[in-house]
């Protein structure tokens, strides 16, 4: 394979996999944007008529997964960051490659 045919091809597949991880990190936005909604409204919504132990073991539980959904978002910003740091690394290696 000719060199030139070896650069395009190497161009094609940085080109493939930047809209990969830019389609990823879309995804990862949205879902993020979603989950904060979901988290501040559960951790705002009130329970009415409940009383005693039903309404104190609902607070407990709304905690615990406001609280799973904390982590969630940290864990998906850790993934975002991943992914901008391989796809700054791949257009470095691309830049120096061709």
């Amino acid at each position: 394979m000719h060199r030139a045919q070896r650069s395009k091809k190497g161009i094609t597949m940085v080109s493939d996999h930047l809209s990969n991880i830019d389609e990823a990190l879309a995804v990862l936005t949205r879902v993020q944007m979603r989950l904060s909604g979901v988290q501040s409204a559960l951790a705002t919504c009130s329970f009415g008529s409940w009383e005693g132990q039903a309404a104190q073991a609902a607070r407990e539980e709304r905690l615990h997964i406001v609280s799973e959904m904390g982590a969630m978002n940290e864990s998906l910003n850790a993934a975002e960051m991943d992914f901008e740091e391989c796809r700054n690394m791949l257009v470095s290696s691309a830049v120096t490659a061709f």
